[in-house]
């Protein structure tokens, strides 16, 4: 019997596998006709969309490993082609279909569309499937001894037979999700044989229907892909846009008619004005239809830019005919001004005007009260929403409507101003205003629509909140590396990220799995051997995990954000060069285990205060939270709410929370902490910890907090109280304490006050570290510096001074006499002591300085003017020759 194995969307060659009376005959007869085989294989296909390999989604095989689906019945066994059949069917689950004579006839219509072998065409297909063996035999049975089909039912259209199948077909999960998903599970489907027929209805007292595993997660699966629909606007924007057609060609004609009648130049201008609007509304219902068409082969993204298309020729037709030509109107009536009609036809002006006020109010109020209420649903002011352009239809109802009323407000005005004046300078002066006006609101949406058509991207508040709290929270994730979007529509938008993965995570979800195979393997002693068939297997399951995640990722986008109709997540890493294998020193090696371990056992609150400190270490921040906040949760249940140990996961959660930027909840989580070891006085935590040293992490955290919001004072109180409890508890190390006199040192240098503690915590930090780290180590120049920097501040220049000399001496050692470094030092010095009016002194100081500079830098390079013009300073003080290059 053959066996073609399906993995990757390849089809490779088939091979051998069944044995027996009836599999030897098989095997004889097949390989004797092998090149019939392949020339005749064509012919067959279109029986072979009836085989769907498993999907790319994971969600569908989420109970299944790879290594679950290999056969483990060994070349030349005596296994039954039919024992192996339903080994075949039972491995994928398969339904029978028996429908013989309707699948010859599909034959003989479709064979004709097929040339050369199709499984050569398969090797570059973007589809990603997964290892499975699906057997020749369960589609076409080879009848041995019998005349008469296995499968025939003689006379009886009802009856079913118990022999094994003709074909199968996975059922409607499998369906719906190779049309739903964006991967190809068919891969006979790019040949367009035969199109996949539509899913049947699962009946409700099915048990497949209701609790099948493959069918909940094929429903799962096709929502994570985007769906071919159209980028639907709500109901009341083509209202909004029937409305304000329908008014606007009524007014537009009774003022053409109120112009003839009286001649008023505002009159005329806002004929035209209101005939414009009529024109632009027609132009917006045109692209309200497009916006609705389902996007197709030439538009795979949809139409949702046509809205931003048409609003922009709607905006180019308002400023052209509309400012443009009314603009020319009233200068026209300024150069040549004609008598207005006589009084008595006033009333048909004020008339039509009322008319219009109304009806472009009403219109206006209705177009309002649609972006008010969409505005609020957004959280968003009306003004802010109508800037966001969300929906270029109604804004443009808004901007052009509300031209219209202010445009009548002005027309009614100059009317007025010429009737009681007699100058008809006053009407065109009117139609000047509204010219400026229309041309103002045109610009502005033409501004709008131009930024959208281009490609405008998502505003950085979206973006932020979809890495921040979904994508850096999951504990798949290790980093965003880029992001990029774009709105395709007013209702619409696509968003890409490039993400790290976490190894880890997947390796604890296959752990256990794999765990049993290798045991197992090595227990019999084939380990070695089994190895070529696991390894493959494990980077399968690998893959198919890694696709589930992008798929839940993908899902959970659009939860948050409906408006992400298409979302990639594309793995990428810093670390292409070289593999895992070969940077896991020893110390790495630990804290894998340790993540691992503590991802297998989440639900102990132990492992997931290790998992949350792991993460907080790797400066994962976001990751943290989830593992710190459901330690807590367990620890206050099975503790209460003052044991020290939920004290230090508040204290953990407090630094998580200051990491992340928000300063309050770090505070209260802090404070939280606190008090609930100051209840808990010469008590331990379950590891060992005294509460002296745990309570002086959470000061630790409070200063941090008054630092960055600028209160040094109390951030340096906060600092000294954490240096005293970790002086006091006897479990806290060295390396602790230079932190706190760091911290407390940093802070003094900011201070304009108390510079004499900080001095003498300068001194105190340096004994430690020439003690840890040697006299002449880099740390210890650095600190030297900074104590240089505060004692220059405090008026000690001469102690100054002889700090920086000292840490000139480190710098020589450890960078070279002619570094950089040693010339920004050297300099330094030379200008403390041309302050210490030591001119003299501090000459060769500059002179070295500059010598090294000119050596590595541009003559005209500022840090080498700098040197040059403090050194002409000194020189025409001591009087001496200056040299002729400078």
């Amino acid at each position: 019997m053959w066996a073609v194995p399906i993995q990757r969307g390849n089809l490779h060659a088939a091979r051998l596998v069944g044995a027996g009376s009836s599999g030897g005959a098989l095997k004889s007869r097949v390989l004797t006709r092998e090149r019939r085989f392949w020339s005749t294989l064509p012919s067959w296909a279109a029986l072979f969309p009836k085989i769907t390999t498993s999907s790319s989604s994971p969600t569908d095989e989420k109970d299944q490993f790879a290594c679950e689906n290999q056969f483990s019945a060994p070349l030349g066994s005596a296994t039954s082609p039919e024992a192996f059949q339903k080994k075949c069917l039972s491995k994928s689950g398969a339904s029978i279909n028996t429908s013989l004579p309707s699948d010859f006839q599909r034959l003989q219509r479709t064979s004709s569309s097929f040339s050369g072998n199709p499984f050569s065409s398969l090797s570059g297909m973007g589809g990603y499937t997964s290892v499975r063996y699906v057997s020749l035999s369960s589609v076409f049975h080879f009848p041995t001894n019998s005349s008469t089909p296995p499968n025939s039912t003689k006379g009886d259209p009802n009856a079913t037979s118990s022999s094994p199948p003709f074909q199968y077909s996975s059922g409607s999960s499998a369906s719906s999700k190779a049309a739903n998903s964006g991967t190809i599970n068919n891969p006979f489907k790019i040949f367009g044989s035969q199109p996949q027929p539509p899913p049947p209805s699962p009946s409700p007292s099915s048990p497949s229907s209701s609790s099948s595993p493959s069918s909940s997660s094929s429903s799962s699966s096709s929502q994570s892909q985007p769906e071919d629909k159209p980028m639907l606007l709500p109901s009341s924007t083509e209202r909004t846009l029937s409305m304000s057609l329908m008014g606007n060609m009524i007014i537009a004609a009774t003022k053409f008619y109120v112009y003839t009648v009286t001649g008023h130049s505002a009159m005329f201008t806002e004929a035209v004005h209101t005939l414009v609007d009529v024109c632009n509304q027609a132009i917006l219902q045109i692209g309200l239809r497009q916006v609705q068409r389902s996007p197709d082969s030439s538009h795979q993204y949809g139409y949702g830019r046509a809205a931003f298309f048409f609003s922009l020729i709607s905006a180019l037709s308002t400023f052209g005919v509309g400012a443009g030509y009314t603009f020319y109107e009233a200068v026209q009536n300024i150069l040549h001004p004609h008598e207005a009609s006589m009084a008595l036809e006033y009333h048909w002006t004020w008339g039509v005007l009322g008319v219009s006020l109304f009806v472009d109010g009403v219109v206006l109020r209705r177009a309002w009260a649609d972006a008010s209420a969409r505005a609020k649903a957004m959280n968003l002011s009306t003004p802010k929403w109508l800037l966001a352009f969300k929906d270029p239809f109604t804004v443009s109802v808004v901007f052009e409507d509300s031209a219209a009323v202010i445009g009548v407000g002005l027309a009614a005005l100059g009317i007025a101003l010429t009737q009681l004046t007699g100058n008809p300078l006053w009407d065109s002066l009117a139609s000047l205003s509204i010219s400026a006006l229309l041309g103002a609101v045109s610009l502005k949406l033409v501004k709008m629509n131009h930024d959208f058509i281009l490609g405008r991207p998502v505003d950085p508040a979206t973006i932020d909140s979809i890495k921040r709290d979904i994508l850096l929270k999951r504990p798949s994730i290790d980093q965003v590396f880029a992001v990029q979007s774009q709105w395709l529509g007013a209702t619409a938008f696509s968003y890409k990220a490039e993400v790290d993965f976490d190894g880890t995570y997947i390796a604890a979800l296959l752990f256990h799995q794999y765990e049993k195979e290798l045991l197992a393997a090595a227990a019999r002693g084939t380990l070695k051997e089994d190895l070529g068939w696991l390894l493959p297997c494990y980077a399968e399951d690998v893959i198919r995990e890694l696709e589930k995640e992008v798929t839940a990722i993908q899902r959970e986008v659009r939860v948050h954000h409906p408006e992400a109709s298409f979302v990639e997540i594309v793995p990428d890493s810093s670390q292409q060069k070289s593999l895992a294998l070969a940077d896991m020193g020893a110390f790495a090696r630990k804290v894998e285990w340790a993540q691992l371990k503590a991802l297998m056992q989440r639900g102990d609150h132990t492992e997931q205060y290790t998992l949350g400190s792991i993460y907080l270490s790797q400066r994962q921040y976001n990751k943290a939270l989830s593992p710190l906040t459901a330690c807590l949760e367990q620890r206050r249940r099975l503790f209460g709410s003052d044991h020290p140990d939920v004290a230090t996961a508040l204290e953990k959660l407090g630094l998580v929370h200051y990491h992340v930027g928000n300063l309050a909840k770090a505070e209260s989580y802090a404070m939280d902490a606190i008090a609930v070891f100051l209840r808990n006085p010469g008590k331990s935590t379950t590891d060992g910890r005294s509460v002296e040293s745990e309570l002086a992490g959470a000061f630790e955290i409070l200063g941090h907090v008054e630092r960055d919001r600028g209160h040094l004072l109390r951030a340096l109180e906060h600092f000294r109280m954490s240096l005293q409890l970790r002086e006091q508890s006897t479990d806290t190390s060295e390396t602790l304490v230079q932190h706190s006199l760091e911290l407390i040192t940093t802070i003094h240098t900011m201070l304009p006050v108390k510079r004499d503690e900080g001095i003498a915590a300068f001194r105190r930090l340096l004994a430690i570290r020439e003690r840890t780290s040697g006299r002449d180590s880099t740390a210890v120049g650095d600190l030297l510096m900074r104590m240089a920097d505060l004692l220059y501040k405090d008026g000690q220049r001469p102690q100054a001074i002889t700090a920086m000399l000292r840490a000139l001496t480190i710098v020589e050692k450890q960078t070279g006499e002619s570094s950089l470094a040693t010339a920004a030092l050297l300099r330094n010095i030379g200008t403390v002591l041309v302050d210490m009016q030591e001119p003299t002194t501090a000459l060769p100081y500059l002179r070295r300085a500059l010598t090294i500079r000119e050596t590595h830098l541009d003559p005209h390079h500022p840090e080498v003017l700098t040197i040059i013009e403090q050194l002409v300073e000194l020189y025409i003080k001591l009087g001496e020759p200056l040299p002729p290059k400078w």
